[in-house]
């Protein structure tokens, strides 16, 4: 079940690429592995007190991307390399999709890996790292 379903049907009807950018939490810019602990709920509140979520990409504009394919999405994170401290792995979250299940909450997110690309989530009570970005529209994100 979507944490937010309201959310789910914000996102623009067409979107271009040009206008999509890469997100961190504060903490996550100056986090080396395993350096500070942040986690997915640390991240998620960061985004809902500061009304970022709405600007974070969903799990259908995340599928759209994958479906340009892995070349169009390393094109993407090329464009980010504004980010300079960011090894970039090539994981990106889709963090207006948040869901529960019977495990817990959890974001989706979508992966380069190798020649494919792949949609996978991961539980908020996870740890965050430096080179986990969230996808987010640059005309309307705040930080």
């Amino acid at each position: 079940m979507l944490a937010d379903p309201c959310l789910e049907m914000t996102g623009p009807e067409e979107f271009r690429l040009e206008n999509v950018t890469g997100w961190l939490h504060e903490r996550q810019e100056s986090n080396r592995r395993g350096s500070l602990n942040i986690t997915g709920h640390d991240i998620r509140r960061q985004l809902i007190s500061e009304d970022m979520l709405k600007s974070c990409l969903s799990i259908q504009e995340g599928l759209a991307i994958m479906d340009k394919g892995i070349i169009v999405f390393n094109e993407l994170l090329d464009s980010m390399k504004s980010f300079p401290t960011i090894v970039f792995s090539k994981v990106c979250f889709l963090w207006r999709s948040t869901f529960y299940n019977g495990d817990g909450v959890a974001v989706p997110y979508i992966c380069g890996f190798e020649e494919r690309m792949i949609c996978d989530f991961r539980y908020l009570d996870q740890l965050w790292f430096k080179d986990d970005l969230a996808l987010c529209f640059d005309d309307t994100m705040k930080s």
